[in-house]
């Protein structure tokens, strides 16, 4: 009986890995647009084409000539809880994004960021937000920190 099911378990294995390995579509590439190994969780492009990304502390990137900013294109880890399953958990640009420079923040806040910090025990206050992009269409778009808006 033993053998049987031993038997039964490896096949299982087999068939497993050969469902795994499909064909891609075609015309399917995969392409390094960035080699950057801080945590990046998710890319964004605006109508020009330029890349920005972003990782679960609160960092946002922009993507200029498959080059990644040296300094964030803007840094809400100040205010951002970063364990488990928080963090950043969104960015988007307006489809509007080059004439009124909005972008879009899905962010959980840190304890010390609650207004009227009621102590949880985990993090728990997830918050939308909307920035300002000060110059949107120039090579170097820059974003008003205090442009929030909740």
């Amino acid at each position: 009986m033993n053998s049987k099911l031993l038997i039964f378990f490896f096949i299982g294995i087999l068939n497993f890995n050969t469902l795994n390995a499909q064909d891609l579509p075609s015309g399917f590439v995969s392409e390094t647009i960035v080699n950057h190994n801080a945590g990046l969780i998710g890319i964004e492009f605006d109508s020009l084409g330029r890349a920005y990304t972003f990782e679960k502390s609160g960092k946002l990137w922009f993507i200029k000539n498959d080059i990644i900013s040296s300094t964030p294109f803007l840094d809400i880890s100040f205010k951002t809880a970063e364990c488990c399953e928080s963090g950043l958990q969104g960015f988007a640009l307006d489809p509007q994004y080059l004439q009124n420079g909005y972008i879009y923040l899905a962010y959980v806040l840190k304890e010390d960021s609650i207004p009227d910090n009621q102590p949880a025990p985990a993090p728990s206050v997830g918050r939308i937000s909307r920035f300002t992009v000060m110059n949107p269409a120039s090579p170097n778009p820059t974003v008003d920190i205090n442009s929030e808006f909740i």
